[in-house]
C-alpha cells in the first residue's frame, strides 16, 4: 500500500513523467545529430560507440537544462521567506518545483548513462540523497534554491566535457582553454562564494540549535570547499597555479613569463588571526549583554587591529632574541661545515619581510599582544578590559590550531623523531580544537558573566599543551630548559594565579579556589601527555596498516557521508549542540558580523601575514 501511495503521489508522477520526456528527447536528438551533424557524429558513433557518444548528447541536454532553470531557482531564491530556525516556512511554488524536479529528473536519467564514470555517479546519488534529507526533515530550501542557480556554471562544465569526450579539444585548443578557465572563474563566483553567503546568512543560527541543522551547515561547508578545489585543479590544470608540497609548501601563481610564490603558511596563519580576531570579537559582544554600545566597535576594531601589529612584531621579535638551532655543532665541526649558499632568485617572487619560516614565535605575540592590550587604554580606546582578556584569552585555541596546520605545511615546529610522533603539530591542532569546544560548552553552562572565569583556564590549558609538546619539537628537543618550554612554563603559573584570583573574587573560598586550580592544571597536563602516547601508538599502528593506499578523495567523501547521515539521524536527547548553540542565540543578530569597522580590521588582520611572509 504505501509503495502505491508513493507510485500514485503528484511528485512521483511528475518525476517519472519528466524521466520519460528526458530519453524522448535524448532519441530524437541522437537522430538529429545523425542527420544534421554527419560529418562530426557519424565518426564519433563508430570511434565511441553508441553508449559513449550518447554521452555527448547528456552533456548538450544539461547545458539546456542549466540555462533554462538557473533564473528559476534565483527566483525561487529571492522569494522565499525569511527562516530565522531553519525549518522551511513555505510550500514549493512553481518556480522551486520546477527548480528542484528538473535536477531531479536530469540526475537519475543519467545514471544509466553516466553510471561508468565514477565521479558522476558518487555525485548524483549524494546529490539526491542530500536532497532528500532536507525535503523529508522540512528544512529550510532557500540554500538549495541559490546552489541549484549557481549550477548555471555546467555550462562551462558540461561545454568542456563535450569538447573533451569528443576530441575536439585537440582541434581547437584555445577555446577548450577559454572554457575552462571561464569554468573555474565561475565556478568560484557563482558557487563558492554563495555557499559562503549561505553559511553566514541562513545556516549559521540553526547549525547550533539542532544536530540536522548542523549537519546542514557542514554539508555546505564541504560543498564550499569541494567546488573550490575543482577549481584549483581546473586552474592547476592550465598552468595558472599550482601547489607545490615540498617544504615549505606554497601556491605558484603565474601571470605570463612571472611567477609569484604564496607560502601556504602564510595563508593559514592570515586564517589563524582573522578566525581569531572574529572569535574574541564576537564574544565580547555576547559577554556584554544588551548593553553593548555600538561606538565600541570602533574601538574594538582598533584593538584588533593593534593586537595583530603588535603580536606580529612580537614574534619576531621573541623569535630573533631565544631561537636556537636545531641541532648544535661542535667548534670542529662549525670550521668545517661550508657555509650554505644563497638561495636563488626566483622571477616575480619578492623578498620578505619576514624572511623564513622561523620568524613567527607565538610565546612572543601572546607577551607583546597582552602589553597592547594594556597599553591601549591610553591612547584612548575604551573597551572593557576584563571582558576583553576573557575574549581573547577563549579565542586563542582556536588561532593556534589553525596555526599549527600551516606549521606543518611549513615544515617547522616538527618533531625529531618523526618516526614516534609524526605531525606533532597536527597534534597541537587538534588538542586546541578540543579545548576551544569544550570552553565554548563551559561559558554557555555557566553563563556568559563568568568569560574571565573560562577565558583564563582556557589559556592554561593552552599552556599545557605547549609544555608537554615542546621537548618533543625539533628545535628545542635537546634543550633541557627552553625558552619555548619555560614561556610555556610562565604562561600557566600567571593564568593559574589569576585564575584563582578571580574565582576568589567570585566568592570562591581562596583555599579551594587554589586547589580547584592546581587540580585543573595539573589535569590538563596529565591529559596532554596521555594525547601524546596515544598519538605515537596510533602512528605506530597506523604504519602497520599501509593506509596511505586508501587515502584517496571518494573515500574521504564516503566517509563523510556517512558521518553526516549518523548525525542527521541521531536524536536530540541530552541537547549536545542546543546547550552549546545557545550561548550565540542569545541576541537575534551579532553587531560584529554586520560592522563595517570590524570587518575591515579582521580583513587587514588576515592581509598582514600574507603580504610580510610573500
Amino acid at each position: 500500500m504505501a509503495l502505491q501511495t508513493l507510485l500514485r503521489s503528484q511528485e512521483t508522477q511528475f518525476v517519472l513523467t519528466g524521466i520519460l520526456a528526458y530519453y524522448a528527447i535524448l532519441s530524437v536528438l541522437h537522430q538529429f545529430m545523425k542527420r544534421a551533424c554527419r560529418g562530426l557524429y557519424l565518426p564519433l558513433l563508430e570511434q565511441l560507440g553508441t553508449r559513449k557518444t550518447l554521452q555527448l548528447l547528456v552533456f548538450l541536454i544539461g547545458v539546456a537544462i542549466a540555462l533554462t532553470t538557473a533564473p528559476l531557482c534565483g527566483h525561487a531564491f529571492l522569494s522565499y521567506p525569511a527562516s530565522q530556525n531553519g525549518f522551511s516556512t513555505s510550500p514549493l511554488t512553481l518556480d522551486s518545483k520546477v527548480c528542484v524536479g528538473a535536477r531531479v529528473v536530469m540526475w537519475i536519467a543519467e545514471m544509466p548513462l553516466l553510471g561508468g564514470t565514477h565521479f558522476y555517479l558518487v555525485h548524483h546519488i549524494l546529490s539526491l540523497t542530500s536532497l532528500g534529507i532536507v525535503l523529508s526533515n522540512k528544512l529550510n530550501m532557500a540554500p538549495i534554491y541559490l546552489i541549484y542557480a549557481g549550477l548555471v556554471t555546467e555550462v562551462f562544465s558540461s561545454s568542456r566535457a563535450f569538447l573533451r569526450l569528443s576530441g575536439l579539444h585537440h582541434k581547437h585548443p584555445k577555446l577548450f582553454t577559454h572554457i575552462t578557465s571561464g569554468n573555474a572563474v565561475a565556478i568560484l563566483l557563482l558557487r563558492a562564494l554563495p555557499a559562503a553567503y549561505l553559511l553566514q546568512t541562513q545556516l549559521f543560527r540553526p547549525a547550533l540549535a539542532t544536530n540536522v541543522g548542523l549537519a546542514y551547515f557542514i554539508t555546505v561547508v564541504f560543498y564550499a570547499c569541494f567546488v573550490t578545489y575543482i577549481a584549483y585543479k581546473l586552474l592547476a590544470g592550465q598552468g595558472y597555479v599550482s601547489l607545490k608540497p615540498a617544504s615549505p609548501a606554497h601556491f605558484a601563481l603565474k601571470n605570463g613569463s612571472e611567477i609569484r610564490k604564496i607560502s601556504v603558511y602564510s595563508v593559514l596563519l592570515g586564517t589563524a588571526i582573522a578566525a581569531t580576531e572574529l572569535s574574541a570579537a564576537t564574544m565580547y559582544e555576547l559577554a556584554s549583554g544588551d548593553t553593548f554600545p555600538r561606538r565600541e566597535l570602533s574601538n574594538l576594531a582598533a584593538v584588533g587591529l593593534g593586537t595583530v601589529v603588535s603580536g606580529l612584531l612580537g614574534a619576531k621579535f621573541m623569535n630573533q632574541v631565544l631561537s636556537v638551532p636545531a641541532g648544535r655543532l661542535t667548534e670542529e665541526q662549525k670550521k668545517t661545515v661550508a657555509p650554505p649558499p644563497p638561495p636563488p632568485a626566483v622571477p616575480g617572487v619578492s623578498p620578505r619581510f619576514f624572511p623564513g619560516y622561523k620568524g613567527i614565535s607565538i610565546q612572543g605575540a601572546i607577551l607583546f599582544s597582552a602589553l597592547w592590550l594594556n597599553v591601549c587604554p591610553l591612547l584612548g580606546l575604551q573597551v572593557n578590559h576584563r571582558i576583553l582578556f576573557g575574549a581573547v584569552g577563549m579565542s586563542l585555541p582556536v588561532g593556534e590550531a589553525i596555526g599549527r596546520v600551516g606549521c606543518y605545511f611549513a615544515g617547522c615546529c616538527g618533531s625529531t623523531r618523526k618516526e614516534k610522533y609524526p605531525a606533532i603539530q597536527l597534534l597541537a591542532a587538534a588538542l586546541n580544537t578540543g579545548i576551544f569546544g569544550l570552553k565554548v560548552m563551559d561559558l554557555a553552562n555557566q553563563g556568559t558573566s563568568k568569560i574571565g572565569d573560562v577565558g583564563l583556564a582556557a589559556v592554561l590549558a593552552n599552556g599545557a599543551v605547549r609544555l608537554v609538546l615542546n621537548p618533543l619539537r625539533s628545535d628545542t628537543a635537546e634543550m633541557l630548559f627552553s625558552p619555548a618550554s619555560m614561556f610555556a612554563l610562565s604562561q600557566i603559573l600567571l593564568s593559574s594565579s589569576l585564575l584563582t584570583l578571580e574565582r576568589t573574587g567570585g566568592g570562591m573560598d581562596p583555599l579551594s579556589a587554589l586547589v580547584a586550580v592546581v587540580g585543573a592544571t595539573s589535569t590538563s597536563i596529565f591529559l596532554c601527555r596521555i594525547a601524546a602516547l596515544a598519538w605515537e601508538m596510533a602512528a605506530t599502528e597506523l604504519k602497520k596498516w599501509k593506509l596511505s593506499q586508501y587515502a584517496r578523495m571518494e573515500n574521504f567523501v564516503y566517509a563523510f557521508s556517512i558521518a553526516i547521515f549518523m548525525l542527521v539521524t541521531k536524536s536530540n536527547a541530552g541537547g549536545e549542540v542546543a546547550r552549546a548553540g545557545r550561548l550565540f542565540l542569545q541576541k537575534e543578530s551579532l553587531l560584529v558580523m554586520s560592522s563595517p569597522a570590524l570587518l575591515g580590521s579582521v580583513f587587514a588582520a588576515a592581509g598582514l601575514p600574507i603580504i610580510l611572509l610573500n
